[in-house]
C-alpha cells in the first residue's frame, strides 16, 4: 500500500465514542475561561497592571494546554482533568476574597438581592468565548488527527456514530448563527422583489471568499496527492463550499420569511430530511451510491454527501439563529440572566432526552448525513456550550461585585 493508501485507512472506519466524552470534552472551554478569569482577577488583586506577556503565558497555558491535553495524551483521564480544572478555579475563588475580607466591616456585607441586582451590561464575552473555543479545538483536532497521539475514538466516523470531530462543522454553523445579522435584529423583511434579487446577489458575493477558499482547498489537495477521506464530502466538495452553501441557502430563505419563523422552519426541515432519508432511499443512497456499491459516477453522485447533508447544515444554521435571537434580548442585570440560563439549561436537556429516543427510534447520529439527529445532537451541544460559558460568566460576574463592594468599603 502506498502512504496515501495507509494514511487513509488510519483516518477511515471509524465508529467514534459515547456522547458523554464528547460533552466532557466540550465542557473543558469553559472550565479552562473560568481557571484564567479567577488567576486574573487573583493576580489583579496585587497589581492594578498584568504585564501583557505574563497574560499570554497565562491564556496559553490555562485556555490551550488543557484542551491539547485533554484530546491527546489525557484523553482517558479526561473526566479527572475536567475535575481538577474547576476545582482549582473554585480554590482560587476565596483566596480572591479573602484579600479584603478582613478589611470589610463585617456589619456592612453585600446581600443576595443586592447581588443578583449587578448590572452586567450590554457586553456578552461568553458569546465570544463560546466561538473562540470552537476555533481552538477544531485546530487542535485538525492538526493531531494524523498522530497516533490523538486517539480514533475522537476523529470523525465512517457514517454513524459521535466522535469529537464530528461536531466541529455542526459547532462551527451554530456558532455562526448565534451571531447573524437574523439573530441580532439587524434583518429586515424584503418585499419587494428586485430587492430579494440583491439580497441574493450581495450573499453570494459575501460566500465568494468562502467558495475560493473551498477551490483552492480542493485543488491543493488533488495537486499534492494529499490523503482524502472522501466519504465526509465527497470528492469534491469541502468543509468551506458546506459554509457557503448554507449562508446562502439561509438568506434565500429569509427573503422569502421572517426569521422570528427560524425555529418552526428548522424543526420542518430537519423533519422533511430525515423523512426523505428514512423513506424515500436518500440514505441508502448517500451510503452506497447510484450503482449500489460505492461508486461516484457524475458530479452529483460524486459529491452527495456534501451537497444532500446541506439540508441538514441549514437546519442548524436555522436553530442558532432562534438560539441568537432568545441571547440578543436586552437583559441588564444579573439575575435576568441567571433566569435565562435556568431557561436555556430546560432547553438542552429535553433537546437530549429527545435525542436519547431519536438515536434509537428514528436513526443514529451521522455526520455523514447531517440527519435529524445529528441536528438535534448538535443543538444541544450549542446550547449546552452556551450554558457553561454563561454559567461561568455569571460566577466571575458575582465574584467581581463580591470584590469591587469590599474594595469600595475600604475607603
Amino acid at each position: 500500500m502506498s502512504y496515501k493508501s495507509i494514511h487513509e485507512q488510519f483516518v477511515s472506519g471509524l465508529n467514534g465514542t459515547t456522547l458523554s466524552e464528547v460533552s466532557v470534552q466540550t465542557a473543558f472551554g469553559a472550565a479552562s475561561i473560568f481557571l484564567r478569569d479567577t488567576s486574573f482577577l487573583l493576580f489583579g488583586v496585587h497589581s492594578s497592571k498584568i504585564d501583557c506577556w505574563f497574560q499570554l503565558a497565562l491564556d496559553f497555558t490555562l485556555l490551550v494546554v488543557p484542551v491539547l491535553l485533554a484530546q491527546t495524551v489525557l484523553s482517558d483521564v479526561s473526566t479527572q482533568l475536567l475535575i481538577a480544572l474547576c476545582v482549582c478555579s473554585l480554590l482560587t475563588i476565596p483566596a480572591c476574597i479573602k484579600q479584603f475580607y478582613k478589611n470589610v466591616n463585617n456589619s456592612n456585607q453585600l446581600s443576595a438581592t443586592s447581588l443578583l441586582s449587578t448590572e452586567m451590561g450590554m457586553v456578552r464575552p461568553f458569546i465570544t468565548n463560546t466561538r473562540s473555543f470552537v476555533l481552538i479545538a477544531t485546530a487542535i483536532a485538525i492538526l493531531a488527527v494524523d498522530f497516533k497521539i490523538f486517539p480514533r475514538r475522537l476523529a470523525k466516523t465512517e457514517t454513524f456514530g459521535s466522535g469529537l470531530m464530528d461536531i466541529g462543522v455542526g459547532l462551527f454553523v451554530f456558532t455562526n448563527a448565534i451571531v447573524s445579522p437574523e439573530a441580532r435584529g439587524r434583518h429586515t423583511h424584503i418585499s419587494c422583489f428586485v430587492n430579494k434579487c440583491v439580497a441574493i446577489i450581495q450573499s453570494l458575493k459575501a460566500s465568494l471568499p468562502l467558495l475560493i477558499l473551498g477551490l483552492a482547498r480542493m485543488l491543493a489537495v488533488k495537486g499534492a496527492n494529499y490523503q482524502e477521506h472522501i466519504t465526509e464530502y465527497g470528492v469534491h466538495w469541502n468543509f468551506f463550499i458546506t459554509l457557503a452553501v448554507t449562508k446562502v441557502l439561509s438568506t434565500i430563505l429569509f427573503v422569502i420569511v421572517d426569521p422570528m419563523w427560524s425555529g418552526p422552519l428548522s424543526v420542518v426541515l430537519a423533519v422533511f430530511y430525515q423523512y426523505w432519508l428514512s423513506t424515500c432511499g436518500l440514505s441508502q443512497y448517500i451510503q452506497l451510491g447510484l450503482d449500489g456499491r460505492g461508486g461516484r459516477s457524475g458530479l452529483i453522485d460524486a459529491n452527495r454527501e456534501g451537497i444532500y447533508s446541506c439540508v441538514g447544515y441549514l437546519a442548524i444554521y436555522l436553530a442558532g439563529v432562534l438560539t441568537g435571537r432568545f441571547l440578543f434580548k436586552k437583559r441588564t442585570k444579573l439575575c435576568d440572566w441567571l433566569w435565562f440560563f435556568v431557561t436555556l439549561t430546560t432547553i438542552s436537556t429535553i433537546l437530549w432526552c429527545l435525542l436519547s429516543y431519536c438515536v434509537t427510534a428514528v436513526q443514529p447520529i451521522s455526520r455523514r448525513m447531517a440527519n435529524t439527529t445529528y441536528v438535534m445532537w448538535i443543538v444541544a451541544l450549542g446550547i449546552f456550550l452556551v450554558c457553561t460559558f454563561l454559567l461561568e460568566d455569571l460566577i466571575i460576574t458575582g465574584l467581581k461585585s463580591i470584590v469591587q463592594f469590599q474594595i469600595l468599603n475600604l475607603f
